[in-house]
């Protein structure tokens, strides 16, 4: 066997000694680019989530939309339906209508007599419907704005 021979290298010396430095700045860098990934993905992630509870929403609202308008839309059949009834078996309501109306009432007046008049003698039934374009604010809406307000 032969002896080693060791050879002395300032230069690679030097980089090993300085390369520690190097070595935590690229290991700080990639760390730094890490965490930016990570809460690019979060957003990302949390603006998925928000679609899909916006899409939801959504389909809930319409969903409900429909219902209401068509139990509306029954009522008001049924309504007509009562109101030509009455009209037939009772000729002279209309007679009693016009003692009270006047010449010069709006229409708003007109519907207002109608509706009270419909409780003579016969139920109806009523719906409310309020719908509000106002969609409401969670935690994570009130975080998000605030994150993209910056």
């Amino acid at each position: 066997m032969g002896k080693t021979k060791i050879s002395w290298d300032e230069d690679a010396r030097r980089d090993y000694l300085l390369g520690f430095a190097r070595r935590k700045a690229a290991r700080k860098e990639h760390a730094k680019k890490e965490m930016i990934k990570a809460k690019r993905d979060e957003e990302i992630q949390a603006n998925k989530e928000y679609r899909k509870d916006m899409k939801n929403w959504m389909s809930q609202y319409k969903r409900s939309r429909k219902m209401i308008v068509k139990e509306n839309r029954k009522c008001e059949e049924r309504n007509k339906d009562d109101d030509s009834k009455q009209k037939d078996e009772d000729g002279d309501s209309k007679q009693k209508d016009e003692d009270h109306t006047d010449d010069d009432t709006s229409p708003q007046d007109e519907n207002f007599k109608t509706f009270n008049g419909s409780f003579y003698g016969q139920s109806r039934s009523v719906v409310t419907v309020s719908i509000s374009n106002v969609i409401p604010m969670s935690n994570y809406d009130l975080l998000r704005a605030q994150i993209f307000k910056r």
